[in-house]
């Protein structure tokens, strides 16, 4: 999977994700557009403050990639289809 935000391109490995859970409402302090938490490891993908997805990884420089999607529980459901195929 590609996570994308000019000039920025993050590819997620389906096999490297441990867990995909919806957050409710990102922080505050996310801000939009590509921001970076050095401290948790955290990538965010950030279009707006409401719900999204929080995908934690089992290797890697990052260990979680949070992404805002339209639809978050539809596509937290179809990313966990693809977890267990």
């Amino acid at each position: 999977m590609e996570a994308y935000f000019w000039p920025y391109k993050h590819v997620v490995q389906i096999s490297n994700i441990e867990e995909v859970r919806v957050v409710e409402r990102l922080p505050w302090y996310v801000g939009w557009g590509l921001r970076v938490n050095p401290f948790k490891r955290e990538l965010y993908f950030a279009v707006h403050h409401k719900k999204g997805v929080k995908m934690l990884l089992k290797e890697g420089m990052w260990k979680s990639v949070v992404l805002t999607p339209k639809e978050p529980e539809k596509f937290t459901s179809i990313l966990g289809d693809l977890m267990r195929s």
